[in-house]
């Protein structure tokens, strides 16, 4: 497996993780054992913490490649991810308020209801961007 092979299965595996803890989250809302604030504030944290992840993931996977292309040693850059919970928070809250499809759409996805497939795709998608950053070097 090459580098970008294994950097591109992390960031896959990261993801999944992401997106698996946060429907968790959205689950126990729907259960009614914590309240739309609870889940909109954790399913945040979740996702930067994710994010904060795929920085770091992208710094390691870009200093793997400098190495296999120049053979020489070289340092991480020691990226700092950037704190988006407040970005994130309105993203989930937006997800929340947004109007539903109708009850016939929502059959057509194996039971997922709309918030929750949206949930899982922002976690999804936000915890992958910061770490796609190497694999295109």
């Amino acid at each position: 497996m090459t580098s970008i092979e294994q950097h591109q299965s992390r960031t896959e595996a990261l993801a999944a993780a992401a997106a698996a803890q946060a429907v968790t989250v959205y689950t126990a809302f729907q259960a009614g054992r914590l309240t739309r604030d609870q889940a909109e504030v954790l399913i945040a944290a979740v996702v930067n913490a994710a994010n904060a992840a795929a920085v770091s993931l992208a710094d390691v996977g870009l200093q793997v490649q400098i190495e296999a292309a120049t053979g020489l040693p070289a340092p991480a850059t020691g990226v700092i991810p950037t704190d988006d919970a407040h970005r994130l928070e309105k993203s989930v809250h937006t997800i929340f308020d947004e109007d539903q499809p109708d009850a016939q759409t929502a059959e057509v996805s194996d039971d997922k209801s709309p918030t929750q497939m949206r949930i899982e795709r922002l976690a999804r998608s936000e915890g992958t961007a910061p770490s796609s950053v190497g694999s295109e070097v």
